[in-house]
């Protein structure tokens, strides 16, 4: 879940979860940058709240975890609230607002001001299933969709491929997918680590928190180094 209700002073991310012997996360959530709520370019500072249940074990991740990343507002742009859920966890039900409840494969609710934006696949389409919705229903009947402006692609697969080959760029390049990663890593960050966390990207540390650095640059042992 994405909202940009108004202004926080921080970037903030919550973690809840539960612990198990077994990886089970099966969640998928798409990124508020892909609908033009934040560019994860301009992301400089996030702070990760402290979970409030169990603590994953030092060997598995957690059977569901509840991710929040607070974003702060920059310049004219507010600031933005993300909820990553896993594991089956799924938001409220009154924000779907009648449509089906997201059970597989993952998706996406973008609540603004005006409305809210539904995806429900974790990669969006152009068809009757997996095409975006814009809630609540009746509100937006008759609204004319904007143009496609980003060229189509078979695959990301293909795309991969053919940047390799030279034939053109991903649509996620490694300059834009590296920060996208790395806030959504650092809520594991905070699962590890147990308690809040503020991170400074610039530096790659959590402020104020030697027990995440284990987790942002593990010592290996020698002759595993790189």
């Amino acid at each position: 879940m994405v909202s940009a209700p108004g202004a926080t002073p921080a970037v903030t991310t919550s973690a809840t979860a539960a612990a198990t012997s077994r990886r089970d996360i099966t969640g998928k959530l798409a990124h508020p940058a892909q609908h033009g709520g934040v560019n994860a370019a301009e992301l400089s500072l996030i702070r990760a709240d402290q979970p409030q249940a169990v603590k994953s074990s030092a060997t598995t991740a957690p059977l569901w975890s509840i991710l929040e990343l607070k974003f702060p507002a920059r310049g004219s742009k507010p600031a933005v609230t993300m909820t990553w859920y896993d594991g089956g966890k799924l938001p409220p039900k009154e924000l779907f607002q009648g449509e089906k409840l997201i059970t597989h494969d993952g998706g996406s609710l973008v609540i603004g001001t005006k409305g809210t934006l539904f995806t429900r696949t974790w990669h969006g389409g152009e068809t009757d299933v997996d095409r975006f919705l814009l809630l609540p229903r009746k509100q937006f009947e008759g609204v004319q969709m904007p143009a496609p402006t980003l060229p189509r692609t078979p695959s990301h697969h293909h795309e991969w491929a053919s940047a390799c080959l030279g034939k053109g760029t991903t649509l996620s390049p490694f300059s834009y997918a590296s920060v996208l990663t790395e806030s959504l890593l650092l809520g594991n960050v905070a699962l590890r680590a147990g308690k809040t966390i503020q991170w400074d990207r610039d530096g790659m540390r959590a402020i104020g928190c030697p027990e995440a650095d284990p987790f942002v640059r593990p010592q290996f042992r020698a002759g595993w180094s790189f």
